[in-house]
């Protein structure tokens, strides 16, 4: 009896979800946590990719500045950041950087000086191409630049001001360690491959989020087109209401694999003065990059910069 008791009353419990024409009553479902709307949207921002660009990074740190549409130049490529100076991807340390520097584009113009003007190879070293990090400090860049010709043009490359600041990849201590593990690795299938169970691994009980894993790096080749989600990635977390997601890990991956062209760039020329001058931008050292980019498009060229040395 306690048996009919319990199927009856289980029964009763189903009957309750039907209407009085007997359809299947209409639930309405928990409306989504603010939390997880946050999340998605980040997820979505990190993953962003410029329409067209299939360039996968996957390595790290985070991309500098380097983000948006292609510029391609045959200037020298410096690099500054709080982290590192670099001229053309070769690093130059130490504390004497600044002069190392100052003598390896002394070397380059004598180069291109000699070379005859129809050798292409040898791209003029009278203006460089300048990528900073929008949120570097202008002290950084003073200091690299300091014993360049005062001659040299720059042509500052920012990422395009947005309105919001740009999240950067914070990646939780198992995926760092991943990461870190993953610069031994130069093979970028192997890579493809690997940031794909790291993806998988970060999207916890998320079945949805799971399955854009073989199309995020560049489709897996063992997965056919037509098993791509329809949805977006933002999408696929809402759906799941964001069930056991690693967001940060998320994150990081969708910046650290981005193409270094996630964003618009904007190409800005200078060069510096060395007093103050009618219509120069002060850069104090304080200043961001991102504010130095904005004062610079306010102004028209030539445009000059003076550098303000600290008391």
């Amino acid at each position: 009896m306690k048996y009919a008791t319990f199927v009856i009353a289980l029964l009763s419990l189903g009957c309750g979800a039907e209407t009085d024409s007997g359809e299947p009553a209409h639930v309405e479902p928990e409306p989504l946590s603010e939390v997880c709307e946050r999340d998605a949207e980040r997820v979505e921002a990190a993953f962003a990719r410029v329409d067209g660009s299939s360039l996968f990074r996957g390595v790290a740190p985070a991309p500098f500045a380097v983000r948006g549409t292609s510029i391609e130049s045959p200037l020298p490529h410096l690099v500054v950041s709080a982290e590192r100076i670099a001229i053309d991807d070769v690093d130059v340390r130490g504390a004497t950087a600044a002069d190392a520097l100052a003598a390896e584009m002394s070397v380059r113009t004598s180069l291109a000086g000699a070379a005859d003007p129809s050798d292409h190879a040898v791209p003029s070293a009278d203006a460089v191409l300048l990528y900073v990090p929008s949120r570097t400090m202008v002290s950084h860049v003073r200091l690299a630049t300091r014993a360049l010709s005062p001659r040299l043009r720059f042509d500052l490359v920012v990422q395009q001001s947005t309105g919001a600041t740009e999240e950067e990849a914070n990646p939780p201590a198992w995926l760092d360690a991943e990461l870190r593990a993953m610069q031994e690795t130069p093979d970028m299938v192997a890579r493809r491959e690997r940031f794909r169970g790291l993806f998988t691994r970060a999207s916890g009980q998320c079945p949805q989020a799971r399955t854009h894993a073989p199309f995020l790096f560049g489709r897996d080749p063992s997965v056919p087109e037509q098993a791509a989600p329809e949805g977006t990635l933002s999408d696929a977390l809402r759906e799941c209401r964001c069930a056991g997601v690693d967001v940060d890990a998320m994150v990081a991956i969708g910046i650290l694999t981005g193409p270094p062209n996630r964003h618009p760039l904007r190409r800005l020329s200078f060069v510096q003065v060395f007093e103050p001058a009618d219509g120069a931008v002060e850069a104090e050292d304080g200043m961001s990059i991102d504010l130095l980019a904005t004062a610079l498009s306010e102004v028209e060229e030539p445009r000059r910069v003076r550098f303000v040395v600290p008391d």
